[in-house]
C-alpha cells in the first residue's frame, strides 16, 4: 500500500473533522467514492484543478489549502 500523501491526509482530516462521510463527499463532488478512498490512501497522489476545487468547495475550505499539499 502506498503511503498516504499530504493531500490525501489533509482531505481525510478535514472530511472527518466536518463529520462528512466519504459517500456524502462523493455525492457533493461527483467524484467516485472509490477514487476518494484511493486519494485518501495514497493510491492517487495528484489531482487536476477541477477535482481539487470540487473537494475544497464541498469541505468548505480554500482550494489553495489543498493545492499546497500536492
Amino acid at each position: 500500500m502506498n503511503k498516504p500523501s499530504s493531500l490525501g491526509k489533509t482531505i481525510k482530516f478535514i472530511r472527518v473533522a466536518n463529520n462528512i462521510d466519504r459517500n456524502k463527499l462523493s455525492r457533493l463532488t461527483g467524484i467516485d467514492n472509490l477514487a476518494l478512498y484511493e486519494i485518501e490512501c495514497g493510491y492517487i497522489q495528484t489531482l487536476n484543478d477541477s477535482d481539487i476545487e470540487k473537494i475544497a468547495n464541498a469541505l468548505g475550505v480554500s482550494s489553495d489549502i489543498l493545492k499546497r499539499k500536492m
